[in-house]
Order: C-alpha cells, then structure tokens, then sequence
C-alpha cells in the first residue's frame, strides 16, 4: 500500500514525538552528596554514579599554617579525607570543576583547591589549583569554557582570578569585599560590583574588567562605571552581551537609578527603584526581572517587577515575598524561592509568565547550602542551573517536611519537580545539586 504524503507526514510526525518520549528528560544532575563527595545522576532514573572518593587530596608543599574548614560540615573525619561542594558546570556541559578541601582528624583543613571532574571518567579528579591560605570561595565558568572565573579568600578581602582550566594557570583580576560580577557573553570582559556592605555609605564601585591584557600576562584593563552604586549585589550581562545593568544612587533625592549600559559605552536611565534590590535579565534579554526589598534591612524581597528594556515599562510578575529566583531557559517560567516566616519552611513555586499564575511545586527546610546560595542568589543565577534544558523539570534540595520515618534522622535530600504537573521524585540523599546546561 501507498501512503498518502499527509500520511506520510503524519508518520514521520509520529516517529520524531516517539523519539523525543524515549529520550526523557534532557541533561544531568551534579550533586553534592551526604560523604561530601560529588555524583551524577541521570534525571531519568537510574543509580547515582560516584565521580569523586573520600581520599585525601594532593597536599602543596609551602608552610603556611593550618585554617579552619568553614564549609566542612557533619561528623569530625577519624582520619584525613577530600570533601567537595559546589559542583560547576561548564557551558557545553561535558566538564565539572568543584571546591575541594582536605580535612584532618579534628575537623581541621589542610589544603583547599578547585577540582577538574570528568563526567564521562567517573573518579577522575585533576587539581588544577590548591591553595592553604587563598581558597575558593566561588567559581563561574567562564563562556568559552576554558576558564573559570574564581573568588579566593584573601586577608579581610575577596581576590577575583582568572583560572585556565586545562594547566591551571592564574592570573589576578581585582580584590574587593564583598564582590560580585558577571561575565560577557564573549567571554572577553567581566563587569564586576565591589563594596557596598555592610552599610549603604561604604565605598563601593562598578568596574568593567577587560580581560585579554591578564591573558596575555600583563595587567587587566579596567573601566570605572561608576562610584556610587547603591546596595544591590550582582551586575548582569544581558544574554548577547550588548548591555550592562547595574543600579546607582539617584543625584537627587533619596532611591537609586537602575541603568543599563551598551557595550558601545551609552549609559541610559532604565527605571527608578530603591536602594536595596536585585535583578536578572529575562533569556530573551529584552526585559529586566526585578525584585526590591520593602525596607533597607530586609533580608526578603517584594515581589518581581518585568522592567522592559525598549521604553522602562514596568509591569508585576510576582506579587508575594521571596528570597530567590530563577528564569527556566525558555523565559516562560519563573522559579521562585518563597519563605513561610511562621513555620521555617520553604515554597517552590513556579509562575507563568503569560499568564502570572503561581503554582506552588513543593515545600523543603533548607540545607546550610541553600541558605548560602539564598543571599546570593542573583550571583548564582549566572552560574548554577536548578532548571532542566526542557524548561519543564527543575531540581532541587532541601529537607523533607516530613519525616519518613520518623525514628531516624531526616538526611538532607536531592528531588526532582515537574513543574507541569507539580509531582516530585527523589534522587537520592544529598546537601546541593545543580544541572547540565545541555
């Protein structure tokens, strides 16, 4: 029998959305697991695969004194072992790197350092950068994917680095406290927020960091934006790399200005907003997503405005208070981190764009991950991904509401949400996890 070409059509239709089924759910799950080692998990099912051990980790060999692990958590090692954290994706999705730390008996870090993981070689781990006395406090790949930009403690200061992933090599970039920054799209230039906490008044700047001159082992060219930024945190690239947002203190009158910049260097006036305040642009980088705190000292925020870039239009998005959030890739859904002030509990919730309807997913305690990440959520939106490549699934930690028995300690516990459908589904116990771009 001949086939019609609308039946043909229709068959080969078929064919791809049956493909597409098999095919699950798009990506992979890093996550930080309760031995503090670092797994991958298939979103699709299947048993967690160990990417690194708990041995003890290549020690430097300067003398500098022993400091304290501050991101060592859980029971004192009975004898020297490697912990990680914070598992970091590359762009193309086929490269980890993470913080590792060596902790003696007594709790005691020895050495500190960022970590090369290799998906595809389960329990490869390459050090491509340790340190005693200067460890990584955060990482951000950078767009290219050959360099990450690193933040190492310094004495009463944070130093911004430019690490080469493949031999390590460094090169210095800036020293601020505290230091946000965000990378263009390029990969040639990082716009960084330094200063500015713990009081509105403390000297803060906007800088624009052109990188190739440290590349090349001279110094970084650097272009002030401004010194009077106000208490905002992260600056923002928009997606192509065409504008700059960050926010500075109005000339008159009390508030602060939200400015946009083209990479040409034409500074424009966006919208007026108050002095504490965060943002992050839209995936289509036509519009700003801003929330801003209802008092100076409110750790919480009001809502989320959509700010258009063309014309500053403002329109509500989210009306509730929130303390993160995060756009899928598609730019149809928002994310949203939602306190319960009475209980301690958090909400997931997640809110149509088109529409502005809010669905509560699910409700977790939060790990002392989480309540790191949750103060800097605007930095980590640029690095870490709690959303699948599908725009649909998103992953995140916590501890359960609910004990499942209730005889037993609650581990902390990696889920992954539906946001279509708001069903849940449990991973595997662990404090963080984060997933692949692709």
């Amino acid at each position: 029998m001949v086939l019609s070409r609308f039946a043909q059509v229709a068959v080969l239709l078929a064919a791809l959305q049956a493909a597409a089924l098999a095919a699950g759910i798009p990506g992979k799950i890093a996550f930080v697991g309760i031995d503090h080692q670092v797994y991958l998990a298939d979103p699709n099912g299947g048993e967690p695969r160990a990417l690194t051990r708990g041995e003890a980790g290549r020690m430097a060999h300067v003398a500098s004194p022993v400091v304290a692990a501050s991101y060592a958590q859980g029971e004192e090692p009975e004898a020297s072992e490697q912990r990680f954290s914070w598992p970091t994706w590359s762009p193309d999705g086929q490269t980890i790197v993470a913080h590792g730390v060596t902790v003696a008996v007594g709790g005691v870090a020895q050495q500190a350092g960022v970590y090369r993981l290799d998906p595809a070689h389960p329990g490869t781990i390459v050090p491509i950068y340790e340190n005693r006395e200067h460890g990584p406090i955060y990482l951000y790949f950078a767009p290219n994917g050959r360099e990450i930009a690193a933040l190492l403690s310094q004495q009463g200061a944070l130093g911004l680095a430019l690490l080469r992933v493949s031999d390590g090599e460094l090169r210095a970039l800036g020293v601020g406290f505290p230091y946000y920054f965000s990378w263009r799209s390029d990969g040639e230039a990082i716009v960084t927020h330094t200063g500015g906490a713990p009081e509105e008044d403390h000297p803060a700047e906007v800088d624009l960091i052109d990188v190739h001159g440290a590349r090349e082992g001279g110094k970084p060219q650097v272009t002030q934006l401004s010194t009077n930024p106000v208490m905002f945190r992260a600056p923002a690239w928009s997606p192509d790399g065409s504008q700059v947002a960050y926010a500075v203190r109005r000339k008159e009158g009390r508030g602060a200005s939200l400015m946009v910049r083209s990479r040409g260097g034409e500074e424009r006036l966006l919208a007026s907003v108050s002095s504490r305040l965060v943002f992050s642009w839209t995936p289509d980088g036509k519009t700003l997503a801003v929330a801003e705190a209802t008092t100076p000292d409110n750790l919480f925020f009001g809502g989320v405005n959509l700010i258009h870039l063309s014309d500053g239009h403002r329109e509500t998005l989210y009306a509730g208070a929130l303390g993160a959030f995060f756009w899928s890739p598609d730019g149809s859904q928002l994310l949203v981190a939602a306190p319960e002030f009475d209980s301690g509990e958090w909400r997931w919730e997640v809110v149509n764009r088109a529409t502005r309807a809010v669905r509560e997913v699910s409700r977790f305690f939060p790990t002392p991950e989480f309540q790191f990440l949750a103060p800097h959520f605007d930095q980590y939106a640029q690095s870490h991904r709690f959303w699948a490549p599908d725009s649909r699934h998103f992953v995140y930690f916590g501890y359960p509401t609910t004990a499942r028995d209730e005889n037993k300690p609650v581990p902390a516990t990696i889920w992954i949400a539906d946001a279509k459908t708001a069903k849940i589904r449990r991973v595997a116990d662990g404090r963080a996890a984060f997933w692949s771009p692709k």
